[in-house]
């Protein structure tokens, strides 16, 4: 399915273009991680192990269960086929364009519209979106994540205004090869996931959605370990408490299949989250001196004028406004039911609390000796300060 999508379906479009006696520009649009094999990406199409025509061959007549066993020995140091169709394409696109005018854009992680056509829009779940609403729900509690890797995030308005540009400056310059153009923040606007965590926490907060679950407070590990332990504790446990609460009540288990998809799509990221590369963009920093000042203003995609924590909170409220239907002015009453969430989160804490006192420490002789002993050095101590400070 990949291999058609992307490799054949580059192949039928090249072929369309060579039909077309006045064409401008071809401009393709890739991923930055097409190359996620490599540490360094520089703005080059890199060969890859097998020629597309290979695996074109080879995947026409397997089939599927073949294919399955075949697919891991081939997009060996990737992370699915979809960054390894996306290589294979620009391959073909370089082995069969010709002389056609072709240029190649690779985004990193497309996020919310930074200015256009509304700061904060957007239109889908996927990405960093969906985690963003997971975790201002509060069912997202913790992600395997590697804190100082770089957050290689780019609105998705600055990713079609250097299509733009690109288109523009391809056909007016007709330049002598293909030119790739890695659309990245990373090496131009400096951005970890820990950052990422830092700045957004208190935004949703500040932001709260409706329809909340738990109280937000979730948080990225580069433990997997201590990940898979507040999974257990925060995600898979309490989802299966509270439906089959809600299948003694009457009312349909919710949370064990929400947990189920949430977990899946947390896989497919966690790849992204737990590794870094560096790509060059020497190719976008060229184009944008070619651009005048006045179009400069028009189709912007200079990420260095992108201040983080202001695109955040667009993005959190853009997230509020356009995908979860819900508007600004409900704000305080999500704040105030958030308040309540917060009492009652507090107050079962202190519930756990009292339960494992009554349960340990009052059950056991042992450990209401411990007990005692700590409240009785905590008192002397207490106790001593006065002469201690005087």
């Amino acid at each position: 399915r990949s291999v058609d999508m992307n490799v054949l379906g580059t192949r039928r479009l090249v072929e369309l273009c060579h039909k077309m006696t006045h064409l401008e520009a071809l401009i393709h649009v890739s991923t930055a991680y097409c190359n996620c094999d490599r540490e360094q990406v520089d703005e080059v199409v890199y060969n890859p192990p097998v020629p597309p025509q290979k695996i074109i061959d080879t995947i026409q007549w397997m089939d599927e269960d073949l294919v399955g066993v075949l697919t891991p020995h081939l997009i060996k140091g990737r992370p699915n086929t979809y960054t390894y169709t996306k290589a294979l394409a620009e391959t073909l696109l370089v082995e069969e364009s010709g002389a056609l005018p072709v240029a190649i854009v690779r985004p990193s992680i497309v996020t919310a519209a930074w200015k256009e056509p509304f700061p904060g829009w957007v239109d889908n779940f996927n990405g960093p979106t969906g985690l963003i609403v997971a975790t201002s729900k509060g069912i997202l509690r913790s992600m395997h994540c590697k804190s100082s890797s770089i957050a290689d995030l780019i609105p998705v308005d600055v990713v079609i205004n250097l299509v733009i540009t690109v288109a523009w400056y391809t056909a007016t310059h007709r330049p002598n090869s293909l030119l790739v153009y890695n659309c990245c923040s990373g090496s131009i606007n400096h951005l970890t996931w820990g950052g990422v965590e830092r700045l957004a926490i208190p935004l949703i907060l500040r932001h709260p959605s409706h329809g909340v679950f738990f109280y937000p407070n979730g948080s990225f590990t580069d433990s997997r370990l201590w990940n898979q332990l507040c999974v257990l504790f925060y995600h898979r446990l309490p989802a299966y408490a509270l439906d089959l609460a809600a299948v003694l009540t009457g009312h349909r288990p919710q949370l064990v299949p929400l947990y189920r998809k949430l977990h899946r799509a947390i896989q497919c990221l966690e790849y992204f989250t737990t590794h870094e590369w560096a790509f060059s963009s020497n190719n976008v920093l060229m184009l944008l001196e070619k651009v005048a000042p006045e179009d400069k203003q028009l189709f912007n995609f200079d990420i260095k004028a992108l201040h983080w924590p202001t695109y955040l909170e667009d993005y959190i409220l853009g997230i509020r406004q356009f995908l979860l239907k819900e508007e600004l002015s409900s704000l305080p009453m999500a704040r105030k039911s958030l308040k309540r969430i917060y009492m009652y989160t507090k107050a079962v804490h202190l519930f756990m609390v009292f339960l494992l006192w009554k349960l340990v420490f009052m059950r056991y002789d042992s450990a209401r000796k411990l007990w005692f002993v700590f409240v009785s050095m905590v008192v002397k101590l207490f106790n001593a300060l006065p002469r201690i400070t005087s």
